[in-house]
């Protein structure tokens, strides 16, 4: 099985949360883009929410991680929204 990082973006706006759909996965999700090599997460997220959504952001909150340039290590908890 192939792993890819990945960065994922919670995009909120006025109290709103922003969802995409995931064709593969058939979920809605927050807007989230692989890390290229060499990468960094930060960079991962304004590329991606840049190229799919054309959102220019601020990123302004890490939940709770000191990310300094370094890939965290997490499994996504994919969900489905009712």
């Amino acid at each position: 099985m192939n792993v890819h990082p990945v960065a994922v973006g919670c995009v909120v706006n006025g109290g709103r949360g922003l969802l995409v759909h995931h064709n593969a996965l058939g979920l809605w999700l927050p807007p989230s883009g692989r890390i290229e090599e060499n990468g960094v997460p930060d960079d991962a997220v304004k590329r991606e929410l840049r190229e799919e959504l054309g959102l220019d952001v601020e990123l302004v909150q890490w939940s709770g991680l000191s990310l300094e340039g370094k890939i965290v290590r997490q499994l996504a908890q994919p969900f489905r929204l009712f």
